[in-house]
């Protein structure tokens, strides 16, 4: 048994396993057992001891008496006898000297009548009227050690009776010395047995029971060597087959630990092997102190290059120093650490990545002992990272190069498609023959068709990019859905179908919500119904569900009588450019995109979207919100209306757009409103004319030649001139969001994108005035020559006449070649 430290000032304990000589009675002495079984065996002797005592004490005791009384009645007999013999036949009572009938010390004689005879000595005063009382009591104890007898006509052989008093001191005396000589005795006894009791347990139970027991200790102490302390015995009895048990214990505790400790260890060594490639020491110097045997083969550092060294000192090239300093404060406060990735230089100049974790161990005392950990190779973890560093520069890279194509495609079409639209909605409001005005509304509606793409196309750039914002605001609900089956109206009558609508009673009026976004989703579900359906009708349908927390739900259907949609093909049908099949895409055409740009504003509106179908009885496309119901009693408008503007003072406007056909256009829209535009063919004349004079408002189109837009601008409000503080609004066929922060980070105060509507162009110069220039008037939307929504009164200018607008585009298209 190895030694221990005691604390200072105490001293050591014995080994409670040690085995003292046979005779050394100090393990029985320390034995808490055999004190218990001793002293019960010593009381047990004495308590028999005792019970023998006890009898005879009251037998002796009782023959003393006996022996007393006997004395007594011998004497007080031969006395009256020899009395009653010498007389004439009457009893003298003189007994002269008291010695002569010791040991009676007094006396009361009575006749067979019961009158008093005679008495003498200390007579006991017990009349014959108390004789039958007495009857059957011969002896009784007195006081002053005195015993009163009576004896009876046949006791004296005599007709008298004697009541006499009896010395008994000399019994008490006797009795005392026998009580002493019997407990002297006994304890002799009790000792002895006591003491060969003692030598019997030292010997059979003590001393194998203490060898037990430190072999027990030194097991416990070693147990994977448990087996080399069983104990060698001979003894055929209850505490031979205790050792027997405990050499059986020992061997299987022996043979467990180690194949325990043999699993532990191995579970350790494969836990060590698949979580990390070494395993290092540090002791409580923060020197390192242990590597295992893998740490050269993959590191290339031998470790005794690094044993007894602290970290400081082991060197570590081309260190994040911020990394470095965070680890050794963790060393210096003894703190756990995980993934310390640091580099080194390999012998052959190899530079290998290393990962490092660290834990703090303690003695039993919690004294600091040292650090143990873990290490493994993750050079190739840092190649993957720095890839993956690179995979994403490039994926930025292309991100962005995909936004500027968008933005450039969306540009350059929009820019074209401004021109067509805006020149074919100015024709539309003169004079024309109906074939005209068929072919005209065919040119609007095709324009109209290819924006839809565009404008899907952007949204789910916007998407993907997570910045298409929802911006609720309290809506009329009734006049938003009515408003939707008033503009798909058309569509429905030209192919022939009923477009109705059902709504429940306590449906709210107003709601809290994106009126636009819905209204988007909407459309794109009753077009693509209409598109699908040959004969029948579309409707849809608004119910209410639960009201929770000032929410409730609404459910909006649109349901059709088309073809049906298959199971497979509703599983994917609002994914990215999916459609039913492929002859579905070949018949009726489209991009794919409605249905699963739809899908993502629902669920960014907190709403869900899905489809009800089969082949051959029609669609139910379904999307739910939890709305809040409007606060107010105002709303925005449902859907836009016809309307014909005005001005309430005419505005000096520089007007800077390289696109001649849009040139005209905006004179043809603001013209006729009675606006003053000046023209810029780029960047550089805008700047020269806005340093000539000052001007109301700066329509800035932000793409074009020598100096674009966004450059002008900032030229404009760097320059000291007349218009640095004047209202820009930037005309734009970009419609990025990140791109519309950058107009307005170059000082722009407003952005109008193109297709250019004069309502949204005349709002965005309000605005930027901050002044309310123009008013406008809602104007029905007649079946035949009736005004389309942005058109100007082009009747009462110049600019509104259909020929002259037709003569300035041949102009312009021979001025182009």
């Amino acid at each position: 048994m190895s030694d221990t430290h005691e604390p200072h000032g105490q001293g050591r304990r014995p080994d409670p396993g040690a085995i003292a000589p046979l005779g050394d009675p100090r393990p029985f002495l320390r034995c808490r057992l055999c004190w218990r079984v001793t002293v019960f065996v010593f009381l047990s002797i004495l308590v028999v001891e005792l019970a023998i005592l006890v009898p005879s004490y009251l037998r002796l005791r009782q023959n003393l008496l006996d022996q007393l009384e006997s004395k007594g009645l011998a004497v007080l007999s031969a006395s009256i006898h020899g009395q009653l013999a010498s007389g004439s036949g009457i009893p003298i009572f003189d007994f002269g000297d008291a010695e002569m009938i010791r040991p009676l010390v007094g006396l009361r004689l009575y006749s067979s009548a019961g009158n008093l005879l005679g008495s003498f000595g200390e007579a006991p005063r017990i009349g014959l009227e108390q004789l039958d009382a007495l009857d059957g009591n011969r002896l009784w104890r007195s006081r002053n050690g005195r015993y009163l007898v009576l004896w009876t006509e046949d006791d004296l052989k005599s007709p008298m009776t004697a009541i006499a008093s009896i010395d008994s001191s000399g019994i008490g005396a006797e009795l005392t010395g026998f009580v002493w000589r019997i407990l002297g005795l006994t304890v002799i006894v009790s000792l002895f047995v006591g003491g060969a009791t003692m030598a019997v347990l030292m010997v059979t139970v003590l001393r194998p029971v203490l060898l037990l027991r430190r072999q027990m200790l030194q097991a416990r102490q070693d147990p994977r060597r448990a087996d080399q302390h069983v104990l060698d015995h001979r003894g055929r009895h209850e505490l031979g087959e205790m050792i027997d048990s405990f050499n059986a214990l020992v061997r299987q505790l022996a043979t467990r630990y180690r194949s325990e400790l043999d699993a532990s260890e191995q579970r350790f060594q494969d836990f060590a092997r698949s979580a990390s490639d070494w395993y290092w020491e540090m002791d409580e110097e923060l020197r390192f102190s242990y590597f295992s045997e893998r740490f050269e083969a993959v590191t290339g550092v031998p470790p005794e290059k690094l044993l007894g060294k602290t970290r400081q000192e082991t060197g570590i090239p081309d260190v994040d120093l911020e990394a470095w300093q965070q680890h050794l404060a963790d060393l210096a406060a003894h703190r756990p650490f995980r993934s310390f990735i640091h580099p080194r230089r390999k012998a052959d100049g190899e530079l290998v990545w290393l990962s490092v974790n660290g834990q703090p161990y303690y003695d039993g005392e919690g004294r600091f002992r040292g650090y143990r950990g873990t290490g493994a190779n993750v050079t190739r973890l840092k190649q993957v990272e720095d890839d993956l560093r690179v995979s994403r520069d490039r994926a930025e890279v292309a991100n962005r190069a995909k936004s500027e194509f968008l933005a450039n495609m969306s540009h350059e079409i929009r820019t074209p498609m401004t021109a067509v639209i805006g020149m074919a909605e100015l024709l539309l409001e003169s004079p024309l023959s109906d074939r005209q005005r068929d072919k005209v509304e065919t040119i609007i509606g095709s324009g109209e068709g290819l924006l839809v793409i565009i404008n899907d196309i952007l949204d789910l750039s916007r998407l993907e990019a997570g910045k298409l914002e929802i911006r609720p605001r309290d809506i009329g609900l009734h006049s938003l859905l009515h408003g939707v089956v008033e503009l798909m109206a058309d569509k429905a009558r030209a192919k022939g179908l009923e477009l109705s609508i059902d709504l429940p009673e306590g449906l709210p009026e107003r709601v809290h919500a994106d009126g636009a976004r819905i209204r988007q989703v909407l459309i794109n579900l009753v077009g693509n119904a209409i598109k699908f359906t040959e004969r029948g009708g579309v409707r849809i349908r608004a119910s209410l569900g639960t009201r929770t927390a000032g929410l409730v739900g609404l459910r909006f259907s649109v349901e059709d009588s088309g073809s049906g949609i298959s199971q497979d093909d509703l599983q994917r049908l609002f994914e990215k450019f999916e459609q039913g099949d492929s002859a579905t895409n070949r018949h009726y055409g489209g991009s794919g995109l409605g249905l699963a740009i739809s899908k993502q504003l629902v669920e960014l509106m907190d709403g869900e979207i899905g489809a009800d179908s089969a082949l051959g009885q029609g669609s139910t496309f379904w999307f739910t919100l939890p709305l809040r119901e409007a606060r107010s009693g105002l709303s925005e408008p449902a859907a836009p209306q016809a309307r014909h503007f005005g001005a309430a003072r005419a505005l000096k406007i520089l007007l800077a757009e390289d696109n001649a056909v849009n040139q005209t256009l905006f004179s043809s829209l603001l013209g006729g409103l009675g606006h003053e535009l000046t023209l810029a063919h780029n960047g550089r004349e805008a700047v020269e004319a806005a340093g000539e004079q000052s001007y109301d408002v700066i329509l800035m189109d932000v793409r074009m030649p020598v100096v674009d837009g966004l450059e002008a601008t900032r030229l404009i409000r760097q320059a000291e001139g007349p218009n640095q503080t004047a209202p820009i609004i930037a005309v734009t066929a970009d419609a990025m969001v990140d791109n519309e922060q950058e107009f307005l980070d170059s000082g722009m105060d407003a952005i109008a994108t193109k297709p250019i509507r004069l309502a949204q162009l005349l709002e965005a110069i309000d605005g930027a005035l901050g002044e309310p220039v123009h008013s406008a008037a809602d104007a029905e939307i007649a079946d035949s020559g009736a005004a389309r929504p942005g058109a100007a009164e082009a009747s009462a200018a110049d600019h509104g006449d259909a020929r002259t607008l037709l003569d300035r585009l041949q102009d312009l298209d021979r001025k182009l070649g």
